[in-house]
């Protein structure tokens, strides 16, 4: 029962902008820069990306830097700075850059997701709900014009935070809601299945959740929580269902007698 009780206390996984992969462009409209300008601009990005991905976050930092120098109202070089900013525990520096990126660029869902990550680890969890509701309707925005994929990787990641949020307020109508639309943005998002699977577990729908949570392993087989809760076959899962069953005849056996007498 161990196992059951950590799959329904890990309801809710706030999955971190931060796991996304960098981009090598420079990201949206190109202001009036040379050739020179922009393959020097990509030159940056990709060292930047470079040492990021071997965790040396100052030099990744300064490569993203001369990137913004030479075109401050580009996206990508900013909002991987602010990456590397977070990484090296900077984050009111990283706070204020997201801020304007989110200013400057409000069709962009990676800067709301990443702040709302940022402000719910601070704590604030209310204005961290707002951050993903304002990614969800600008997301939906973009999906109307464009079916352009990292939109749909986005907004995905973006319902999905929504959802974890409200199942933690207890608003799991709205959690579950949310978790459905992350899987139709982007069906190939395990972590969705896993917290629909933990949801309808904490809400006492067992069979509901152990389809849920067999999706969510089809699609990741190395997601470390869902081996914890699935290898011994839904045991614990099948287990508390029944002793729901057994509960529930119980108590209308219960009703029955006390009737009788």
């Amino acid at each position: 029962m161990t196992r059951l009780k950590s799959i329904m206390a890990i309801t809710t996984i706030i999955v971190c902008a931060s796991d996304l992969s960098f981009s090598d462009s420079t990201g949206y409209e190109l202001p009036n820069l040379t050739k020179k300008q922009l393959e020097a601009i990509e030159n940056y990005i990709r060292k930047g990306n470079y040492h990021a991905e071997k965790k040396a976050y100052r030099p990744a930092l300064n490569e993203y830097n001369k990137a913004v120098e030479i075109a401050p109202l580009l996206f990508n070089p900013r909002y991987n700075k602010s990456r590397m900013l977070y990484q090296l525990g900077d984050t009111d520096k990283a706070v204020k850059e997201l801020n304007a990126l989110n200013k400057d660029f409000p069709d962009n869902i990676s800067a709301f997701n990443f702040l709302g990550q940022i402000i719910v680890e601070k704590g604030n969890k209310e204005e961290g709900i707002k951050l993903f509701e304002k990614a969800v309707k600008n997301g939906e925005a973009i999906l109307k014009k464009s079916q352009f994929e990292q939109a749909k990787v986005d907004i995905a990641l973006a319902y999905h935070n929504l959802g974890s949020l409200q199942s933690e307020k207890g608003d799991l109508k709205s959690a579950e809601e949310n978790f459905r639309k992350s899987i139709n943005a982007d069906n190939t998002n395990y972590f969705s299945y896993y917290a629909l699977g933990s949801l309808f577990a904490k809400m006492a729908k067992f069979n509901d959740a152990v389809i849920e949570l067999q999706k969510a392993r089809e699609l990741n087989r190395d997601f470390i929580p869902i081996h914890m809760e699935l290898d011994l076959k839904f045991t614990q899962i099948q287990v508390l269902f029944l002793t729901h069953q057994i509960l529930n005849t119980s108590k209308k056996w219960k009703i029955s007698i006390r009737t009788r007498g």
